[in-house]
């Protein structure tokens, strides 16, 4: 599935660590809400517009956590890097927050979203993931998170293979292209020249 995302700023100079995060996190949800709706479209059931959002949050935060190994590899454990993945998660809160009170009921969704970001964190930790990609465990993780949302019922017994197989490959090929282009001018060792792959 191709997604378009910007790959370069329109303006010259140096962009602000809430410049890239800003851009990184419309990215992060635009692949996200892509990824849910390909899994719809290969007939994997989601029974209530809920579950869709609480597939999405598992695929942003998985995006997050591989965006800040990325960072870190090149940036180390700085403060910069940490600005950047708090601005990032501030951001996508705030869009998942407004988005699951138009298409899922008034209510302030913001501390729920972060209180399972530092709990994936924490399960995410010992889970490989090089400049080439996420390692199986990582992806399937994140499979096994879906598919803990959606259920068993049906096809959706396979989502695994499809989130690991299909929709991991293709959402982390994007992010990695928009990080690259959008950073690399200003730090050249943050990414390597060519899409990661998933490793083995």
């Amino acid at each position: 599935m191709a997604v378009r995302v910007k790959t370069k700023w329109h303006t010259s100079g140096d962009k602000s660590v809430e410049d890239i995060a800003s851009v990184l996190a419309f990215t992060a949800w635009k692949v996200g809400v892509h990824a849910v709706d390909h899994i719809g479209d290969e007939n994997f059931r989601f029974e209530r517009n809920q579950d869709r959002f609480a597939v999405l949050a598992e695929i942003l935060i998985f995006l997050v956590q591989i965006i800040d190994r990325w960072v870190h590899e090149a940036w180390g454990d700085g403060a910069e890097r940490r600005h950047l993945v708090t601005a990032l998660v501030m951001r996508l809160t705030e869009t998942l927050n407004e988005n699951q009170n138009d298409w899922v009921g008034k209510d302030d969704y913001r501390g729920r979203f972060v209180a399972l970001f530092n709990e994936r964190t924490h399960e995410y930790a010992d889970f490989s993931c090089t400049k080439e990609g996420p390692g199986y465990q990582f992806r399937r993780y994140l499979g096994a998170k879906i598919l803990a949302v959606m259920g068993e019922g049906g096809s959706n017994r396979w989502v695994i293979d499809q989130v690991m197989e299909i929709e991991v490959p293709d959402v982390v090929k994007t992010m990695h292209r928009s990080l690259r282009d959008l950073i690399t001018k200003q730090k050249p060792a943050i990414v390597p020249a060519d899409h990661p792959q998933p490793t083995k």
